[in-house]
């Protein structure tokens, strides 16, 4: 088991409190358990049941332990890793500890990649790991990006698996152009995890497990030369506040690789693609898997020109979006 952490606020009126009736949520910031968190404050809106001082547990997906003292307009929630008794929990906040267990599963291709049961997600299509990210993100965005660029900058939208950056590491030494890769990730893997990924076998450079290895163990917050044409740049921001990333650079191109719309909405706005917008440098692009209605009109809003592409295995269509010169 794997331990995740989020953190949300809960605002209510006193009086429903007292009368132990329902409750609003809204969800401030989270990690890729947006969807659990989601369904935790669905439950609690749903559930009747008096706030006293003591501990309560619930068999709600794995376990949730919290404890409420009332305030007299909001109840403030605060999570931390492995809170084993209420003793370690403050008074004036709600902790929830959350066991979400991610798993290294094989996708058709072969290729591992993680699933997280509780939201019913994958990091890449259980069609093929391999296969998706070559086909949406290496040949519908990078190459596009390297043949018209000497050296250009990426920002990945979810660090995850490192699989991205690994082909991207392969390309970038196959064309000879040097890539600044910047990569966001709140809740890297275990090491335990890492160590099971197939990847360098699977595409059979066990040469690159080295390096492979050292894109998950390398600093965060600071560049890092990987290979000769490959620097690296980890960043723990939270995808809602992409802007506050402080590279000076704009990107060339941009890898959105965050969960599905089902599993994290927030991050598939007009707002948050009017961040990534900005961060772009004329004539960028930004490629994803997902190509629904709904998505393609908040990339328009934010001033995207978008494109249906042909999609990877299981998917028919995906998205490549345009920054106008």
């Amino acid at each position: 088991m794997f331990w995740s952490r989020f953190f949300v606020s809960i605002e209510t009126n006193k009086a429903s409190m007292d009368h132990f009736g329902h409750f609003g949520g809204k969800l401030l910031a989270h990690d890729r358990g947006a969807e659990i968190v989601t369904n935790i404050l669905a439950l609690l809106q749903g559930m009747r049941f008096a706030f006293f001082n003591q501990f309560f547990q619930f068999p709600v997906f794995t376990q949730m332990f919290f404890i409420m003292h009332i305030y007299p307009s909001y109840a403030f929630v605060r999570a931390d890793c492995k809170i084993k008794s209420p003793d370690e929990i403050k008074e004036g906040e709600i902790n929830i500890n959350l066991q979400m267990e991610r798993q290294i599963i094989t996708t058709a291709d072969g290729s591992s990649t993680v699933s997280i049961p509780e939201m019913n997600v994958t990091y890449h299509s259980t069609h093929g790991a391999i296969q998706e990210s070559m086909h949406v993100f290496i040949d519908a965005g990078l190459k596009h990006a390297l043949s018209r660029n000497s050296a250009i900058s990426i920002l990945e939208m979810g660090f995850g698996t490192g699989l991205n950056a690994l082909l991207t590491l392969m390309e970038a030494h196959s064309a000879k152009k040097p890539v600044h890769y910047t990569a966001i990730e709140l809740y890297p893997l275990e090491p335990e995890q890492i160590k099971t990924l197939n990847y360098c076998e699977q595409l059979d450079r066990k040469d690159l497990m080295q390096s492979f290895e050292i894109l998950h163990s390398s600093p965060w917050e600071k560049d890092f030369q990987i290979t000769e044409y490959l620097t690296l740049f980890k960043s723990g921001t939270d995808l809602l506040e992409i802007e506050t990333l402080q590279t000076g650079q704009l990107f060339h191109l941009i890898y959105f690789d965050a969960f599905a719309p089902t599993a994290q909405p927030e991050l598939w706005t007009s707002t948050v693609f009017e961040k990534l917008f900005a961060l772009l440098s004329p004539g960028g692009l930004l490629v994803t898997y997902c190509s629904k209605g709904d998505v393609r009109r908040a990339m328009q809003s934010a001033g995207f020109r978008v494109e249906k592409l042909a999609g990877p295995p299981g998917k028919r269509e995906m998205v490549r979006a345009w920054k106008e010169m």
